[in-house]
Formats: structure tokens, sequence, C-alpha cells
């Protein structure tokens, strides 16, 4: 027996970020999720070589994708590749970013070009994304589902990583926001929070430092870090109609990392 709930058959969903080899990111774990579920995916990568590997491995499990270089950082870019999406596909009914990235150091050491940079890659062109494919499908009438990837570091305090967190923190608000005023034309917004992931820049840090990995998973309640995959269901589960009433919300994906802070003290103290 099958739900059609679980499904996005004859659906299009275009992924910003979604190129890559197999399941090692949260990008390509998603344009593979979804398209396992039914829908048809765009690829938009700033890798064409990414986006082509994506794109044969979706094809190879019997799926339908395309793919677009994309640099998101270009308001006209994004532009053409929701255009192309639509050209090739004739629909958009889902759209996931994931976007940004930020740089470490002391808050006092930031300098005017590094926080607007931050800025613009975090939230900006988050919101063109969101803007040029809310206007598509506003245009044509289509009920769709946006979802943004932000960071469980939007809702905690960012050591040395101000700028990352405070960006982040304006995608859920941006959000709210969009889920108050796109509702009326059926248009969910909703964005995911990821704790720790395994995607493979940490994985690699964590390979070479098992004492970091150890005191990583010890602040998670489920005593391990996240994986691409573990993402991505949840990606999947606010693009279909499972969470057809699901909107303005910023789901956490992180073991309970976020609730233990306030306990560590305590069991540190033993």
């Amino acid at each position: 027996m099958k739900n059609p709930l679980f499904g996005l058959h004859g659906k299009t969903a275009l992924v910003v970020g979604g190129g890559g080899l197999g399941n090692k990111g949260i990008g390509a774990s998603s344009s593979l999720m979804l398209a396992e579920a039914g829908a048809r995916v765009m690829v938009a990568d700033c890798s064409a070589e990414r986006g082509k590997d994506m794109v044969e491995l979706i094809r190879e499990r019997g799926g339908d994708a395309e793919s677009v270089v994309v640099d998101a950082t270009n308001k006209a870019d994004i532009d053409r590749m929701v255009d192309t999406t639509l050209v090739r596909f004739g629909a958009l009914d889902c759209l996931v970013t994931i976007v940004g990235g930020g740089r470490s150091g002391p808050a006092l050491d930031y300098t005017e070009e590094g926080w607007e940079q931050d800025m613009l890659m975090n939230l900006k062109h988050v919101w063109y994304c969101n803007k040029a494919a809310g206007a598509a499908m506003v245009a044509r009438k289509t009920p769709g589902s946006i979802v943004n990837v932000s960071s469980v570091r939007s809702l905690t305090g960012s050591f040395h990583q101000m700028s990352y967190g405070v960006g982040k923190a304006g995608v859920n608000s941006m959000v709210r926001s969009l889920a108050v005023e796109w509702g009326e034309y059926g248009i969910r917004v909703n964005a995911v929070a990821p704790g720790a992931t395994a995607a493979p820049s940490l994985a690699a840090i964590l390979d070479d430092d098992p004492k970091l990995a150890q005191r990583m998973e010890a602040l998670v309640p489920l005593g391990r870090i996240g994986t691409p995959v573990e993402i991505a269901g949840t990606v999947l589960f606010l693009s279909s109609s499972l969470a057809s009433y699901v909107s303005g919300q910023t789901i956490v994906v992180d073991g309970a990392y976020l609730y233990n802070h306030p306990m560590v003290m305590y069991r540190n103290s033993d």
C-alpha cells in the first residue's frame, strides 16, 4: 500500500547547492532524496562537474534530473536558474536552498567588507533565491514549498562565528515573514536548522582529530554527529504533503544539542 503523502510524483524541485557525489553533503543528499520520492530535480550548483555528477547518479537510480550552473551571489544568475527550471520541466513546486558559510574569528576583528560578504552569502542571496522562486509560483498560481537550510547557530551564541549566526538568524526571520505574506498563494516557507553534520568538510576535520570528535559527540544527547541524509529527510518532509499545514517554522535537527547546553555545566560538575 502506498501513501501519496510521502511522494513528490509530478512535482519539480529546484535544489540550490544540490551538486555532489552520492550522499556526501546536505545538498547532494537532498537532491537524491527528493528524486527518490518522485520529484523531477533541477540541480543548481556553482560547479558544473558536481551538478552533472549528481544528475548522473539520479538517472542511474531511475530519476529525472537536469543541472544548471549558478552563482548564488549573482541575482541575474538566480533569475536564469529559475527560468531554466521552468523551461526544462514546465513547473516549479519546491525550492531548497543550501547556501551559506562564514569566517571564523573574534567579532572585534571583523572588517566592514568581511561582515558585508557574510551577510550577502548567508542572507541576501538566500532571499534572492526565495524571491525568484516565489515570484514564479505566484505568477503561475502554483502552490509550493520553500525550504531554506539554516543552522542551529542561528539559535545559540556563536563563538568566533558571529556573522554566520546572525545571517542564519535572519533566514529564520525571513521564513516567518514570507510564510505570512505568501500563505494566501498556498506557498509554504520553512527552514531546517542542522546541528553538527558529517558533511565532507566537517567529516575530514573529525577524522583527523578523534578527540575533537569525542568532545563534539559528548555535547549531543544522542551521542553522535548527524548525517547529511538525516538533514535531507527533514527537507523531504517539509517539501511533501505530509507538511501541508507546516509553514513559518525552523525545524531544528541536532540530536537535542540545542537543549543540552543548560545542563552541560551540571553534568561536568560530578
